[in-house]
């Protein structure tokens, strides 16, 4: 499953596949299977600094690096935005203190756009 993380073209199945391996090991396993599962050592040593507590801005840091190194390899492309519209309504950046930037994920390999956003309250309903 690791080494489909690098493959996939789609960061929500890149973060499907990153929630299953941390579902299935525990923080110390993690720390001793990084090694196998990433050959690049940077790359292990930035998989086994995810937290669980921290888990989707973690897995934003990790997938940011793990999707960038990519080069002509790349499949999914990530960039921070300032601001979304939809039609008239403003998509808010989603509710995280960790989260430093609103992200746009473009996925060649799914050929969609996903971003993960929250609406204003007066929005939302």
């Amino acid at each position: 499953m690791a080494s489909r993380i690098l493959e996939v073209g789609d960061y929500d199945l890149q973060i499907a596949l990153m929630e299953a391996l941390c579902r299935m090991t525990n923080r110390t396993q993690r720390q001793e299977l990084a090694d196998h599962w990433f050959p690049m050592e940077f790359v292990a040593s930035a998989f086994s600094k995810i937290q669980d507590s921290e888990f989707e801005t973690d897995c934003r840091k990790f997938l940011n690096l793990v999707n960038g190194m990519q080069g002509d390899r790349r499949r999914v492309y990530s960039y921070p935005c300032q601001e979304v519209f939809l039609g008239k309504h403003e998509l808010l950046m989603p509710m995280d203190e960790k989260l430093e930037e609103f992200w746009i994920d473009f996925n060649l390999g799914s050929q969609s756009i996903s971003f993960y956003f929250s609406l204003a309250k007066e929005e939302a309903e």
